[in-house]
């Protein structure tokens, strides 16, 4: 019985067809890997703006706080921070991963992993944070209307990442929570 041998040709476009399909399966590895970067930051900033929020609340329950905060001339503002920073070398370091930038309601945020001997930034992000009133209340069958900052308050935050890109081109999550003071 003879052996049939490929011919050179057949070798060529066998080849061919290898090369094309390994390198189609090669270009899907960089949108696997923005794909993955993109899916763990998006945990991030929810986990932080429920960790900040958190806060906010917990910190609602003390009165003094509630009007240095959340009052008509409180620290956070009544109107969306404009967001300035493309470093994030200016910020100092406030609590966990939350860090000051110096401007009012312009939060810094950077979650980091200890690898070996050395940290590695995981996710840079910044956090606006602002209140608006809380309105269109209804109780008990009728429209109460819009609350005053001293009854209660609507925060408004946002997380853009990365830091590193101009605010345009960022990222962004948008998150909301009504708050309302039971002290007074």
């Amino acid at each position: 019985m003879k052996c049939k041998k490929f011919n050179l040709i057949e070798v060529v476009l066998a080849i061919g067809i290898l090369a094309i399909g390994i390198t189609s399966v090669i270009s899907l590895f960089p949108i696997g890997f923005q794909e993955t970067r993109d899916s763990i930051a998006e945990n991030y900033s929810s986990e932080a703006a429920d960790s900040m929020l958190a806060f906010l609340a917990r910190e609602s329950y003390d009165p003094t706080t509630w009007n240095n905060l959340f009052g008509t001339s409180g620290a956070i503002p009544g109107s969306k921070p404009t967001s300035t920073e493309t470093s994030t070398s200016g910020w100092t370091h406030e609590e966990g991963d939350i860090y000051s930038t110096g401007n009012n309601g312009i939060y810094g945020l950077k979650v980091s992993s200890l690898i070996g001997d050395s940290n590695i930034t995981d996710f840079t992000g910044e956090v606006l944070i602002w209140k608006s009133q809380v309105e269109n209340i209804r109780a008990a069958g009728q429209s109460i209307g819009a609350l005053s900052y001293d009854e209660a308050v609507a925060l408004n935050l946002e997380i853009s990442w990365p830091v590193e890109k101009p605010y345009a081109y960022r990222n962004k999550n948008t998150y909301y929570l009504e708050l309302f003071n039971y002290n007074q």
